[in-house]
């Protein structure tokens, strides 16, 4: 009887992976066999909230003009609105800012106007009307209605000669200012920086001046108070917008306290062949005014 020969030992079975594969103990030290997912990247757009706060409190100010805090709040978001937009790339909420900066300042202008109208009326008053001086008529022979001959004089004859303007350089007073136009500079065609400037329509005028509050309280001086004339005698307003672009002009809405002086720029755009001839300077919106000539 012949014994079978013993079977040699089976080992454990071979596990087939694929390529590749990791075992399970070894799986979260195993590379990654696919990259991971690309996803893409969100881009920030740089915003201005500055510039959108003054667009919307300039709005809020010109339906609540007797309010200033909007207006003067909006007025100063939009400048700085406009200083945010030129360190970004690209402009960022700059027409906002502008738009913001105008529409506060109408607001605050027409505050202003209405607080003038209701609390100072006219400085330069008026007194009680005065009778006519009623002349006798003098009839063809020489004789007046009460029978009594008439001799002509020569100073009615003579034309009498219009008082000499003050000018450039001399000190005129109106209200609680005293103005000193220093110089007049024509012939300007662009005010501003590279990132912020405006263009004339026809060419801009500087008017220097210099303005002391000689009164016992504090006075707004302010640009659209002063009114300038040509040759032909037509009117020219202040061009207060162009004002801003220009630095140092200190003719918007500055307050001066009494016995304080300050030096400013006025901005008038007139067409380029029309040269200033006379200003007229009021030291608020109804006061009398007081006329300069400029050579």
């Amino acid at each position: 009887m012949s014994i079978p020969p013993a079977s040699e030992p089976q080992g454990p079975e071979p596990v087939t992976r694929a390529p590749g594969q990791w075992p399970a103990d070894l799986a979260s030290t195993a590379p990654s066999a696919y990259p991971a997912p690309a996803y893409p990247t969100a881009t920030v757009q740089p915003t201005n909230g500055a510039a959108t706060a003054s667009l919307v409190l300039g709005i809020v100010s010109i339906v609540t003009s007797l309010l200033f805090l909007p207006a003067i709040i909006g007025l100063v978001l939009g400048i700085v609105g406009v200083g945010r937009s030129r360190r970004s790339r690209p402009q960022v909420g700059r027409g906002k800012a502008i738009a913001g900066i105008v529409l506060s300042t109408i607001g605050l202008l027409t505050g202003i106007g209405i607080v003038s109208a209701l609390t100072s009326g006219d400085d330069s008053g008026t007194g009680s009307a005065q009778a006519p001086i009623v002349q006798p008529q003098e009839s063809e022979d020489g004789k007046t209605e009460g029978g009594e001959a008439t001799e002509p004089t020569a100073a009615a004859e003579e034309p009498v000669a219009e008082p000499e303007l003050p000018g450039v350089g001399d000190a005129v007073r109106d209200g609680k200012f005293e103005f000193t136009v220093t110089k007049v500079e024509p012939g300007v065609k662009e005010i501003g920086d590279e990132f912020l400037s405006q263009e004339a329509q026809g060419q801009f005028v500087l008017v220097h001046l210099t303005v002391e509050n000689i009164g016992d309280e504090s006075q707004y001086f302010d640009g659209n108070n002063v009114t300038g004339y040509d040759a032909k005698n037509r009117e020219f307003a202040a061009d207060t917008e162009a004002a801003i672009y220009l630095d140092d002009s200190n003719s918007f809405l500055n307050e001066i306290n009494p016995g304080n002086s300050v030096m400013g720029v006025v901005v008038f755009d007139v067409p380029a062949d029309v040269k200033l001839s006379q200003l007229e300077l009021h030291d608020s919106a109804f006061s009398g005014g007081v006329e300069v000539a400029l050579g």
